[in-house]
């Protein structure tokens, strides 16, 4: 059996070997990533869709028809896609008066400043394409987001600094006294001190292991003999169960009650929400974006359990994003060109990609009209996010 399939495998390796691909599945060109690339996509998020997509449309034991609640759904779908586009765009017109309102000291805006963002964009790397990355501002980060928690500086925490310099630390003889109840007069903490913190906190938890009967019930249950060897087998079991003692109720509640003092000062340090701080990849903050960038407005739910699954499947809503986007974006960009020329002189300035104005030279001469100036192409699409992201810093120097 074991022959047959050694012969087996070594047959189909030859045939891969001599096949036309045999090159590219072991150096993998990029036309060949692209396809594993799409073929992915293809397995993880378009089959999924159209698995829903038939059951939606396509299920005889719930057949669609537009006058069904298979057809409200569908209606109500392409309602939450125009409301969430116009809400987007009614949001992107408003950003412009908020940060001119925070400007002027009004407490107006979906946030302050930039929000996490900034922070984002120095210590992620984001696949090496993004150009604010800075390693020294990352390292920065994480070091100071380590050290929030003083126990991790301790060898006992994987950290260099011998655990028993933890009795002069301040903060530490502070916990024990208004978090424990204990009353010590020195510093750093004596050997005194020291007692009475075991005879306290630690002692009244392993006292029964000190008494006769219990080395004597030990022995029993682990067949042992009465003698030097096995008492020191006790010894030991007491000593790492006062060590367990230690730092399960003493110093992890000690790093933690620290961290959550310190917490505050370093989000202050780093001007971050604390949401970011427990996940440092994606910002939790987004400031005077939060409107813009939040979570998509949808006033309709869904009636049946298949519109549920479609309507809010990933490729379905991007799919419906295009065309819910892109109408209310076209409208307010129609309402602004109509507005009357001194108005729409400020809007075109305020909207650059609304309003197609990019980077151009408009020059008007009275014996020359055939003079028009000169613009720079498609610059509308450079302009835009460029306003977009000063618009943000500046958001941003107001909150500092």
């Amino acid at each position: 059996m074991g022959i047959n399939n050694v012969r087996e495998n070594r047959r189909k390796a030859d045939q891969i070997l001599r096949s036309d691909q045999a090159y590219s599945q072991a150096s993998p060109t990029l036309i060949d990533k692209a396809k594993n690339f799409i073929g992915g996509m293809n397995q993880k998020y378009v089959q999924p869709m159209m698995t829903k997509y038939r059951d939606f449309y396509s299920n005889p034991n719930d057949p669609y028809s537009l006058f069904s609640d298979k057809g409200l759904d569908e209606l109500k779908f392409m309602g939450n896609k125009f409301a969430a586009g116009a809400e987007f765009a009614g949001d992107l017109l408003q950003l412009p008066f908020e940060v001119a309102g925070q400007a002027m000291g009004l407490n107006v805006g979906s946030g302050q400043g930039a929000g996490d963002l900034p922070m984002a964009a120095q210590i992620n790397d984001y696949f090496g394409v993004n150009p604010f990355y800075d390693p020294l501002k990352e390292e920065e980060f994480f070091n100071k987001m380590y050290e929030l928690n003083p126990t991790n500086q301790y060898d006992a925490f994987g950290g260099t600094v011998p655990i028993t310099d933890i009795y002069s630390d301040r903060n530490f003889i502070n916990y024990l006294k208004t978090q424990k109840g204990l009353d010590f007069t020195s510093y750093p903490m004596s050997e005194l001190d020291q007692g009475e913190m075991y005879n306290e906190l630690i002692y009244p938890q392993v006292a029964p292991m000190y008494e006769q009967q219990a080395f004597e019930d030990f022995l029993t249950e682990n067949k042992l003999p009465y003698n030097q060897e096995s008492l020191t087998t006790y010894k030991n079991m007491i000593t790492d169960r006062e060590n367990q003692i230690y730092v399960d109720e003493i110093l992890n509640p000690y790093g933690l009650y620290q961290a959550q003092l310190n917490i505050p000062g370093f989000l202050d340090e780093f001007n971050i929400s604390e949401d970011f701080l427990y996940d440092p990849s994606v910002p939790a903050d987004l400031g005077i974006y939060n409107d813009l960038m939040g979570d998509q407005y949808e006033p309709f739910e869904y009636e049946t359990a298949s519109g549920k699954n479609l309507f809010n499947d990933p490729m379905m809503s991007i799919m419906g994003d295009i065309p819910g986007y892109i109408i209310p974006g076209k409208l307010t960009s129609v309402g602004l060109k109509k507005l009357p020329r001194p108005v729409r002189a400020v809007t075109n300035q305020l909207y650059p990609g609304a309003t197609n104005t990019g980077i151009g030279f408009p020059i008007r001469l009275k014996n020359r009209p055939n003079v028009k100036g000169f613009n720079i192409p498609y610059s509308a699409l450079v302009r835009s996010p460029v306003q977009f992201g000063l618009l943000g810093e500046y958001a941003e120097s107001l909150d500092d």
